[in-house]
């Protein structure tokens, strides 16, 4: 019997499905929109194809995807690993190591090409980074414009080191706080802000600023303000010292584990939200500034 496509009762032939491209989150996001959602659109990245250039989702909103590649880690070095992720100017290309051992002259490259918004080198520092993704918002927050910074990535990737820092090299959070009540003082434009910082861990939402006490959080879905979070601390603050002691308040009962890819690794997804009314309006602006848990399955880590 010979093969023959298969003809629906209108007598025409179906054309095949083709494959789904493959999906990757956005790294570092800038969300413009007006609904107060903390939302990033999955960005399309196929071999050879471009992701990114702030891409304009709506009227109002904008994506900005960069990537920065950790450094080889110590124990890396010594085993004689080496780095498979290149970086030149704004594409990543990521080496196969079949390249390494081919000897055929007719072998053609597996590498896979990925052009971003922005792309830095592992040594590229914290000022570098926030200049490049994240000072735009600061004018956005101030036009009225809700604005979103997370960090996407496996454990041990860099994730929290990005959007937190160190005392003496600060992450995105701390500088986009300071440089954002810097500007409107700067300005002279009267502010209030409220923060709260909640943990997402195993599909529950906890409160950090809370303490210990286990408060009943939940979503709600309003008329005109969209999803809310009902039942969720909230402190006023007005210097970037209040914003810090806040978050470390909340960094004390965050969700961590120690495994084989990090000693002290963020099992959870924190998010820190600043609701801020400027001047005489009377709807706040929302920041979100979100550290993500690891992207990768507990089996990979060897834990759980």
């Amino acid at each position: 019997m010979r093969n023959a496509r298969r003809r629906p009762r209108n007598g025409r032939v179906a054309k095949p499905v083709p494959p789904r491209r493959r999906h990757v989150q956005p790294l570092l996001s800038d969300n413009h929109g007006d609904n107060g959602s903390l939302s990033a659109g999955n960005g399309k990245v196929t071999r050879g194809h471009r992701h990114g250039n702030g891409k304009r989702l709506d009227g109002d909103s904008h994506i900005f995807v960069a990537v920065r590649p950790r450094p080889l880690t110590t124990q890396e070095l010594a085993k004689g690993s080496w780095a498979c992720v290149e970086v030149r100017q704004n594409r990543v290309s990521l080496q196969d190591p079949r390249d390494l051992v081919s000897k055929d002259p007719l072998h053609r490259t597996r590498a896979t090409h990925f052009e971003l918004d922005a792309v830095f080198p592992p040594e590229a520092d914290q000022g570098r980074v926030f200049e490049a993704t994240s000072s735009r918002i600061i004018r956005s927050i101030i036009n009225g414009k809700n604005g979103t910074i997370f960090a996407y990535g496996a454990t041990g990737s860099g994730k929290t080191y990005t959007m937190a820092g160190t005392a003496t090299n600060p992450g995105l959070i701390p500088t986009m706080v300071s440089r954002l009540l810097d500007r409107l003082r700067h300005d002279g434009i009267p502010f209030r802000i409220k923060v709260s910082y909640l943990e997402i861990y195993n599909e529950t939402m906890r409160d950090l600023l809370g303490g210990r006490e286990e408060r009943s959080i939940v979503l709600r879905e309003h008329p005109t303000k969209g999803v809310m979070i009902m039942g969720c601390r909230t402190e006023f603050v007005s210097t970037a010292d209040q914003v810090y002691r806040f978050i470390h308040q909340g960094d004390q009962v965050r969700a961590t584990d120690s495994h084989s890819l990090n000693d002290k690794s963020s099992r959870s997804h924190a998010i820190f939200q600043m609701r801020i009314i400027i001047g005489n309006r009377k709807t706040p602006v929302k920041l979100s500034l979100i550290d993500l848990a690891g992207s990768e399955r507990a089996k990979k880590n060897e834990n759980g």
